[in-house]
C-alpha cells in the first residue's frame, strides 16, 4: 500500500541494489521521519558506515511507541525529532522466506500478524543487515490524504 518516488536517479529500488552491492547483505531501505510518526513504520538504528547514507543495523523495532523511538532509535547524526523508518522496499537474503516460514508454522505473532520485523531481526542475528537511507518519498497510499498526495506528485511528474 505505498508508492514510491526518487528524489534522484536511480530509482528507490535501485539505489538499494547499489547499497546491497556494497555491502552483500540483506539491505532495508529507510526514510528519515519525524518521531512522532515512528508508531505507523517499522525502524532501525544502528551504525554508520557512510554517513547518512549506509548503516549496519543493530536493531529493528515494528512500528515502535514514541516512547520507545526516543529511547532506542535516535542516532546523533539524524536532525533531533528524527527517526529512520522502514521505507518499503527491501533486498533479501532468500533466508527471510525459510524464516518466514518458520514463523508462519509456529503462529509467531505481532500485533496480531506474522511481522516481517520478526523475520528482519532474526536475519539480523544470523547474517546481519544493512539499511540504505533512500533519497526518494514514500507515499501511503492506504491513507486517502496521501493517495491524494501521490496522485499530485505523480500526475505534475515532480
Amino acid at each position: 500500500d505505498h508508492l514510491f518516488a526518487s528524489s534522484i536517479e536511480p530509482s528507490c529500488a535501485a539505489q538499494l541494489l547499489e547499497a546491497y552491492a556494497k555491502c552483500q547483505r540483506s539491505v532495508v531501505g529507510l526514510l528519515p521521519t519525524p518521531i512522532e510518526q515512528s508508531h505507523l513504520y517499522g525502524a532501525a538504528t544502528g551504525t554508520w558506515t557512510e554517513p547518512g547514507r549506509l548503516l549496519q543495523v543493530s536493531k529493528f523495532m515494528e512500528k515502535p511507541t514514541l516512547e520507545e523511538a526516543q529511547q532506542h532509535l535516535q542516532l546523533a547524526e539524524l536532525p533531533p525529532g528524527q527517526v529512520l523508518s522502514f521505507l518499503g522496499q527491501y533486498v533479501l537474503s532468500p533466508r527471510v522466506f525459510t524464516i518466514l516460514a518458520r514463523h508462519v508454522e509456529q503462529d509467531y505473532r505481532e500485533h496480531g500478524e506474522v511481522q516481517l520485523t520478526a523475520c528482519l531481526e532474526v536475519l539480523l542475528q544470523e547474517e546481519g543487515c544493512y539499511g540504505a537511507v533512500v533519497q526518494g518519498q514514500r507515499f501511503d497510499i492506504g491513507n486517502p490524504a496521501a493517495y491524494r498526495e501521490a496522485v499530485a506528485h505523480f500526475v505534475q511528474g515532480v
